[in-house]
């Protein structure tokens, strides 16, 4: 049942890369806000996040995932590019929703 052979591989990298992006995105956000601080994005909601942080997020993590992307050879890069706007869109709102409902 399901995919067998090379497309099971293909899924498999294919969410090996989404964590990556996710984990980048993440990971780059704190060290950047952290470390440059910066004006708060919605500080009612989540005080700790800062523009600057999503900013750098975004950039490494697009910088990351498109050499892990360029190195398996997961995605086309038009697919590439969408999926990224998608990932990072999709994290941010899914942030702000989770710290909202706290």
């Amino acid at each position: 049942l399901g995919l067998v052979g090379s497309e099971m591989c293909i899924r498999d990298r294919l969410i090996t890369l989404v964590i990556i992006c996710i984990i980048s995105f993440d990971s780059f956000s704190y060290i950047f806000g952290s470390l440059l601080k910066g004006k708060k994005l919605i500080p009612t909601i989540s005080p700790n996040k800062t523009y600057t942080g999503f900013f750098f997020g975004f950039i490494f993590s697009f910088i990351i995932t498109f050499l892990v992307n360029y190195y398996y050879q997961i995605l086309y890069i038009y697919q590439y590019l969408n999926q990224k706007i998608e990932d990072s869109i999709s994290l941010t709102l899914n942030l702000i929703n989770k710290n909202s409902l706290k």
